[in-house]
């Protein structure tokens, strides 16, 4: 999870989202020593909900369609369904994170 985190981390860095990422690294580094508070702080508006969350984040838009912003996409949706899995499985649910985590899985598969 803490390497999920920190690919989260990089990706926001990279397009200039620095509040963001900062949450990513604090999750990350409270994960190894309390998952169950790490996953709390990974369930709330900042990651799931509205259009300034890390789940709205779409590189590739950002990114003007580039290879890379399109790869980042993938690799920050694929972050973004691991980690919800992670919450889920240490008892946080969170509906928003839910049906996006869905999609997410989806536009993974097929290779959005």
């Amino acid at each position: 999870m803490e390497q999920t985190l920190r690919i989260v981390e990089d990706v926001l860095r990279a397009y200039g989202r620095v509040y963001q990422a900062n949450l990513a690294m604090i999750a990350g580094g409270r994960f190894s020593r309390a998952p169950h508070e790490a996953c709390r702080l990974l369930n709330n508006d900042d990651w799931w909900g509205g259009r300034d969350s890390i789940a709205a984040l779409d590189c590739a838009v950002e990114g003007g369609y580039s290879t890379g912003a399109r790869e980042d996409a993938r690799r920050l949706r694929a972050a973004l369904v691991e980690i919800y899995g992670v919450m889920k499985a240490f008892g946080e649910v969170n509906e928003n994170a839910e049906l996006l985590a869905s999609q997410f899985r989806k536009w993974v598969v097929s290779g959005v």
